[in-house]
């Protein structure tokens, strides 16, 4: 049943809040768009209210969950006792139909499963301004998000808040980035072996997990985070020029440096006769690079002790040539003053497993197969 027309000047009145942020051409840029939200729970119900409220001229919402259960109304952002048993994204687009009866707000009840399919339902739905993934299956994100990337979609992904209690911590950043989360592990790790290292916008938290903690969220936080990713979609489709987020800390290249440097000193010691001794290195390993082997590979341990702090790439066995030598298939992680004994030991001719036994060893092997 369709409702009755809503007078224009109502809704300029309804959204001038927003245009004094956006301008003109940002809000319409907003009323023009067509956002795509992949899960209509916690998080994504906050996202998709605030998307209607702020101007979104038509959102898709594809609903991945069953129905609403009691222990759900506490962190949805619209739903009461009388949903109970009804369909999120049903109860969202009766609710919405209320606040904002100029959006269109259609349903996929049948959720695409495997790559293909969600190939299939981009390609046939008019005109995606972007997508919003807050599915909380890592199989369907993985698959969404290689299918946006390959389709040249703008997105923005939520990490699961389960855990969570401070609002403080949540994050918007790069999949990149996300080494503080152990949520994030699995999605940023996956999509690696799908050949998406970067690039994609997420949402997450900086928060250290407690082991006394259930799985589940605080209640609050989903709203935190929906609303993240609501600024950041909202804010992106009206070419708002403020950036909403940056390399945090850890990621510049001052906090790597020292790590390079170590294996360029090590290198340059070990082979004095070449001249492009730190040429080479450098070639080998640009930034991206060692942020990888130290974060990814080694997991900012020392992969002799454990240590977490006074980073050091090494050189594992010595090899015929600087470019053998610097292979990462030969660089481990370790502190400096283990890197002092390694050279003293190892790289003057003793065997790793004797100077370090075959647990470290198999510790290296294992972190290169990875």
């Amino acid at each position: 049943e369709e409702s009755a027309p809503y007078a224009e000047e109502l809704i300029q009145e309804q959204l001038s809040r927003n245009r004094v942020f956006l301008g003109d051409s940002g809000l319409q840029a907003l009323r023009d768009s067509t956002v795509l939200v992949a899960g209509c729970g916690d998080v994504g119900s906050w996202v998709v209210t605030m998307l209607v409220r702020s101007g979104c001229g038509r959102v898709v919402l594809v609903d991945d969950r069953p129905v609403l259960q009691a222990s759900d109304i506490c962190s949805h952002a619209v739903a009461n006792v009388e949903n109970v048993g009804q369909r999120s994204s049903a109860v969202l687009k009766a609710y919405l139909a209320r606040v904002a009866p100029w959006v269109e707000v259609d349903l996929v009840l049948d959720p695409p499963r495997g790559l293909r399919e969600w190939h299939a339902l981009l390609s046939r739905l008019p005109a995606i301004t972007y997508l919003v993934d807050t599915a909380s299956d890592l199989s369907t994100k993985l698959d969404l998000i290689e299918a946006t990337v390959q389709q040249k979609i703008p997105l923005v992904s939520a990490i699961s808040p389960d855990g969570k209690t401070d609002p403080t911590a949540v994050r918007l950043g790069d999949i990149a980035h996300t080494i503080d989360d152990p949520s994030a592990d699995p999605l940023r790790q996956h999509l690696k072996l799908r050949g998406i290292l970067s690039s994609v916008p997420v949402v997450y938290s900086t928060e250290k997990p407690k082991p006394h903690r259930t799985a589940k969220n605080l209640n609050s936080l989903p709203g935190v985070y929906g609303l993240v990713v609501a600024t950041h979609a909202m804010t992106t489709i009206a070419a708002y020029d403020t950036p909403v987020y940056t390399t945090p800390v850890r990621f510049k290249s001052k906090f790597y440096d020292p790590s390079l440097h170590a294996l360029i000193r090590q290198v340059k010691a070990l082979y004095p006769e070449v001249a492009d001794a730190e040429d080479q290195v450098r070639q080998e390993w640009k930034l991206n690079k060692v942020i990888y082997t130290v974060e990814e590979v080694f997991r900012g341990h020392s992969v002799i002790s454990g240590q977490v702090n006074k980073w050091a790439l090494s050189i594992w066995n010595r090899r015929d040539t600087i470019k053998q030598a610097v292979d990462w298939r030969n660089v481990v992680l370790m502190t400096k003053e283990e890197a002092q004994r390694h050279e003293q030991l190892v790289l003057e001719g003793e065997s790793c497993e004797a100077v370090y036994g075959s647990a470290v060893c198999e510790r290296v092997e294992q972190r290169w197969k990875e």
